[in-house]
């Protein structure tokens, strides 16, 4: 996985500066076992899935060290649901381009993940 030497910020990576968020997950460090195969180890963060606007809303995966996540996957999956999306602001975020087996992609870290208070409903009744 070639890394190249360029680092994005929130904004330039996903469109805004407090995007969309999709998914909730924990991140796991993963082991070499026995079997030659990679599992997954204890518990080093959480995993935060947020949308790219200006990339066709394309996923994006922002890992932080955060072992309690600010909202949970419930919450977030009922807010997807609801067409009532979560936005959210990460503290310290870094993102970086790679090459890899499947072409281009970004990996993305972050100290901290706040959740922003939605707009207010603007719909048309």
């Amino acid at each position: 996985m070639a890394k190249f030497n360029i680092s994005l910020t929130c904004e330039q990576a996903t469109g805004t500066a407090t995007p969309f968020l999709v998914g909730v997950s924990e991140d796991w460090e993963w082991i070499d076992g026995p079997d030659g195969k990679r599992h997954p180890g204890s518990t080093i963060g959480t995993r935060y899935t947020v949308l790219m606007l200006q990339s066709e809303c394309a996923p994006l995966v922002v890992k932080t060290p955060e072992t309690t996540p600010a909202v949970s996957a419930e919450e977030v999956a009922a807010a997807c649901l609801s067409g009532n999306f979560i936005r959210v602001r990460f503290e310290g975020f870094t993102a970086s381009p790679y090459q890899g087996r499947n072409g281009l992609g970004i990996s993305a870290n972050a100290e901290k993940c706040m959740v922003v208070t939605p707009a207010a409903n603007t719909s048309k009744t």
